[in-house]
């Protein structure tokens, strides 16, 4: 293997570590409930100034669930990248929110109407973002994952749709 080639495989075992690691202490943040709202917020601070950045670097592109969403800002609308964790579901995606409906990248979807996902390699034009409860839509989506969501006091889901029509390289709609 050459050098470089050494360097990606060390360096995506080591994001997919830091994955697990940041994901358990989420997850414990979220069942503690309402008094852990500082925690959560600290957690989700380091996520975007530190975690998140690293994570983009692979995210979209692998055998994993963490995807990069590409969506515009609600005020400046700039190209935005987000890594997430999603799971297919039936005609699109679903996204857990463990840090509630609130979040930028949550509400700058909404307010766009659609965005780019790219899941696995393949890039996605996404639309129709909604926020649905875990139990409304717990048909469309494996057991395990509600059963996990629920687990971690996860109440709600973003649903996406595909959209057809998305060139290579094409960023979301302004």
């Amino acid at each position: 293997m050459t050098e470089r080639g050494e360097f990606r495989r060390r360096s995506n075992v080591l994001a997919v570590v830091a994955m697990a690691i940041l994901a358990s202490v989420i997850l414990v943040a979220v069942r503690w409930g309402e008094q852990a709202t500082s925690i959560r917020d600290a957690i989700r601070r380091f996520n975007r100034r530190w975690f998140n950045p690293i994570v983009l670097r692979f995210a979209g592109n692998g055998p994993w669930p963490v995807a990069r969403l590409e969506h515009r800002g609600r005020r400046s609308s700039a190209v935005r990248a987000t890594p997430l964790l999603v799971w297919p579901a039936a005609g699109g995606f679903v996204v857990p929110m463990p840090y509630g409906t609130g979040v930028d990248w949550a509400r700058n979807l909404l307010h766009a109407g659609d965005g780019a996902l790219l899941f696995q390699g393949v890039r996605y034009r996404v639309g129709g973002p909604r926020i649905v409860s875990v139990e409304q839509i717990a048909g469309e989506i494996p057991a395990f994952i509600g059963a996990i969501a629920g687990g971690a006091g996860i109440r709600y889901l973003m649903r996406v749709d595909v959209l057809p029509n998305l060139m290579p390289g094409e960023p979301p709609s302004a």
